[in-house]
């Protein structure tokens, strides 16, 4: 044999002849040296003048090398480490009577790497890279064939690979070698035109390439969505064809199959990949394998797509019986007059659809996706990766109508029908067909954490649940379950889930946990609660990590932080507020934070906002009113926020005081607390559904306590568990919202003022206003003066709307009717029902209304 070698290491590219006999060969690599695994080193042919090792400079080869490293799994053909045992390599090519030898490589017997050894047969290869290249597949659908899954690797077909002499880590690990010098070489020839004959080709399918054939469109679809090679791999084998090699082919995987009526034996059934990134199936069976009877134009077996298999195989080669079976899409044939009837078939074309893709959701239609970057919309940014719901609009509605239906449409002088794009006209009619949605699935909205139902079974797959009507995104971690928890398992649980929190500096520790606590289980439980209240987070000082503990709750229950709102501010701040809740909801988001806010937390468009199970406004660019749920769990944030008027009863508050002057430049024990919270996130909101079944499983023992007004279902499923649990009630908490409230307290200050100044006797609103007072407001310096500049004061702080000094008698007005019978300062304002011609008012203590 005419080969080369090197006296260094594998970075020595400087060769020298060696003309070895088989016998010399198998001599020199059956002594192992012991050391570092770069030596010395050979390679299958002679090189040219200038003697260094690279592909040009290889003028022959005269050895075949199989590099044995890795095998495959018969079942799944997924590549594995390590080689079958080099005596089933052996025992293969002695019964083929092929001279060879075998050795082990300095990797044998490594820790996780398993067999590894090199089998050297020689053969006249001569100058042609292809003869290599045969004589290797050759090889290999040999060895596979007989039951030895070993895979090819690209060193076995490398022209100038460089080959080691045997070494071994040290001297004590055992080396193997196996020879066979009794055999023939291989015939080379032979081998190198059988395997020309037998190379896939990249031909397309004949029926994918015609423009004339119809249903190409169906051809793609169905390749788009089972052209893969696992895909296609396992429709062979439910057709009987056996996995029994596999190895690599334009730098991809390939697999070889035996064919179910094969007569050879061999795999002569290879999936691979072409050149161009198509996954394609050849066979070289004879004409009992129906893949094989098929010639292409160069008269070799035709390279079958996917399509083509399913064509082939389950429908004999009709090709329009497949192209029917292909396709289940329901078929809507338009005409003039045909609008009615094709409207109401393209709905139930889109109610078919399995799993559902498109929802009713109020007056609109919508579909769930995920937001591929961050977002910042209307004054809201949505982190990369939040489930939302986008409205579909025309073009968008379009392209989900050709998903669910096929639209025929008369070819113009004859009676063939042809495909056509659903018609823009009858696109239009579906929009406009809100209340005939019937078929379609209502969307409430998105669940970022498993729905725990309300018979206590938990929706965690990834879809639409019928039962809440809710929306799983299906990212989070699967839960942990515990069968049948208890209050002792629960107790445990609360432990595990508030661990995270156990640094921040809570100004009521066991209230504010509370409040933390029920934070988290609305942010579970929202898909099945209609209504629940803003969690406020203040600080007495910034950087006390309000936004920190929001974040690492969101990411608990969701995965992901919530979505920012920035207050609104400024004259029209309840109508910016109200734009921005709109269009929150019509994303369908399930968490949000109006972080950082200034003044008092409230307003009419709150106000509404979380005593209404339902949210009505117009959609944001046009005059189209739509009606949508409010499953969202609200969050605020502040420096020392308060919260006023009505929102003070549909608020619950929690506060951090780190009681230091610069509270950011605190350490922790955990640095980077979302960090923790993500790795762990599996077993903290296994722990939150623990504590929330094992509360089912209880019976529900504190239901009928407390319930907070317009909040009765969250108080069942929320603050009572953490009851039962032995921490505070949440709903306590607003006792210090009520205390800092400033509309409290000012119309604390009106009532006593008006006592002070005018008694318990009737008044109307111009005389509370004192205008017929002929003293007024600038009297002498007396205690009746400064009673009556007491209550001008008292007045403008409630009834002065532009700043001015003056109060307005109609704003007065309003205040009066809005406020009468409103408590505080244990006093009230009574209003005359007697009178029908002006309307009188009175300030009157709780234990006079008694009497």
């Amino acid at each position: 044999m005419r080969l080369s070698r090197s006296a260094g290491g594998v970075q020595n590219v400087s060769l020298e002849p060696w003309s070895p006999t088989f016998e010399e060969l198998v001599e020199a690599t059956s002594t192992p040296q012991a050391g570092d695994k770069d030596g010395s080193y050979f390679v299958r042919g002679p090189c040219g003048e200038a003697a260094t090792r690279n592909d040009e400079q290889i003028s022959e080869a005269n050895l075949i090398v199989l590099d044995a490293d890795k095998r495959f799994d018969p079942n799944t053909g997924e590549l594995i480490s390590g080689a079958p045992h080099p005596s089933l390599v052996h025992e293969v090519l002695r019964k083929l009577n092929l001279r060879h030898h075998i050795y082990t490589s300095h990797s044998h017997g490594a820790e996780g790497k398993g067999n590894r050894y090199r089998v050297l047969l020689p053969a006249p290869l001569g100058s042609d890279p292809r003869a290599l290249a045969a004589c290797v597949d050759y090889l290999l659908d040999e060895i596979q064939a007989a039951g030895v899954p070993l895979a090819t690797v690209q060193e076995n077909y490398r022209w100038s690979q460089a080959w080691f002499f045997p070494r071994i880590r040290s001297g004590d690990v055992p080396f193997m070698s196996y020879t066979y010098a009794e055999g023939v070489g291989l015939d080379v020839e032979s081998v190198k035109e059988e395997w020309l004959r037998k190379q896939p080709t990249d031909i397309e399918v004949a029926t994918a390439e015609s423009e004339d054939v119809p249903g190409i469109d169906i051809i793609g679809r169905f390749l788009r969505e089972h052209g893969d090679p696992d895909t296609m791999a396992t429709y062979l084998e439910r057709h009987g064809y056996t996995l029994v090699g596999a190895g690599q082919m334009n730098d991809a995987p390939s697999y070889r199959f035996l064919a179910p009526n094969s007569q050879s034996g061999a795999p002569g059934v290879v999936l691979f990949r072409t050149q161009r990134g198509r996954w394609r199936v050849v066979s070289f069976h004879g004409e009992n394998d129906p893949l094989a009877v098929a010639e292409g134009r160069s008269g070799k077996p035709l390279a079958h797509d996917a399509f083509d298999l399913f064509r082939i195989l389950e429908h004999g080669g009709d090709l329009r019986a497949a192209l029917a079976a292909a396709d289940p899409r329901p078929v809507i044939q338009t005409y003039a007059g045909s609008l009615s009837e094709s409207t109401r078939g393209a709905i139930k074309a889109l109610a078919a659809q399995e799993p559902p893709i498109v929802f009713q959701r109020g007056t609109l239609l919508t579909r769930p996706t995920h937001l591929p970057d961050l977002v910042e919309a209307e004054g809201v940014r949505y982190p990369e990766g939040t489930a939302v719901l986008s409205v579909l609009d025309a073009p968008s509605l379009r392209l989900q109508l050709a998903d669910a239906a096929r639209f025929l449409k008369l070819r113009s002088g004859n009676d063939d029908w042809i495909d056509i794009d659903p018609p823009k006209d009858l696109v239009q009619s579906v929009l406009g067909a809100a209340g005939d949605w019937d078929e379609l699935p209502v969307l409430v909205g998105i669940a970022d954490a498993p729905i725990l139902r309300a018979d206590g079974t938990v929706f965690d797959q990834a879809g639409y649940d019928p039962e809440t009507r809710m929306y799983y995104a299906g990212r989070a971690p699967k839960l942990m379950e515990c069968a049948e928890p208890s209050r002792e398992d629960a107790l445990r649980a609360l432990d595990q889930v508030m661990a995270p929190f156990a640094e921040f500096p809570f100004s009521k520790p066991d209230q504010d946990r509370a409040v933390v606590l029920a934070y988290l289980m609305t942010l579970a439980l929202r898909p099945i609660l209609a209504r629940a209240p803003l969690f406020v987070f203040t600080a007495t000082t910034p950087g006390a990590g309000k936004g920190l503990l929001v974040e690492a709750c969101n990411l608990i229950v969701r995965g992901k932080d919530a979505a920012i709102m920035a207050p609104a501010g400024g004259r029209d701040m309840d109508e910016e507020t109200r734009k921005r809740i709109t269009s929150i909801l019509l994303q369908g988001g399930s968490s949000v934070l109006i972080d950082n806010w200034t003044s008092a937390v409230g307003g009419n468009a709150l106000n509404t906002l979380f005593t209404s199970d339902e949210w009505t406004d117009r959609v944001l660019g046009n005059s189209q009113m739509t009606t949508l749920p409010t499953r969202v769990t609200w969050a605020a944030t502040g420096n020392n926020v308060t919260v006023r008027g009505d929102m003070t009863r549909r608020s619950v508050v929690a506060e951090l005081d780190p009681a230091v002057e610069r509270p950011e430049l605190r350490s922790f024990k955990v640095d980077n607390l979302p960090k923790y919270v993500l790795d762990n996130q599996g077993e903290l909101l296994s722990a939150l559904y623990t504590i929330l079944r094992a509360y089912r499983q209880a019976d529900e023992p504190e239901r009928d306590g407390p319930l907070l007004g317009r909040f009765e279902d969250w108080s069942r499923m929320v603050a009572a568990p953490i009851r039962w649990l032995g921490l505070p009630d949440p709903i306590d908490s607003q006792e210090r919202l009520r205390e800092d409230d400033p509309e409290t307290r000012a119309h604390g200050a009106l009532l006593l003022a008006w006592e002070g100044a005018l008694g318990d006797r009737w008044v109307t609103v111009a005389e509370l206003m004192l205008d017929r007072d002929p003293g007024g407001y600038h009297g002498p310096d007396t205690e009746e003066s400064r009673k009556k500049n007491a209550l001008k004061e008292a007045l403008e702080a409630v009834a002065d709307n532009n700043g001015n000094g003056k109060v307005n008698r109609r704003v007065l007005g309003w205040y009066l009717t809005r406020f009468a019978s409103r408590v505080c300062e244990d006093r009230m304002i009574e209003k005359d029902t007697t009178r029908k011609d002006r309307a009188r008012y009175r300030v009157i203590r709780l234990h006079q209304a008694a009497a």
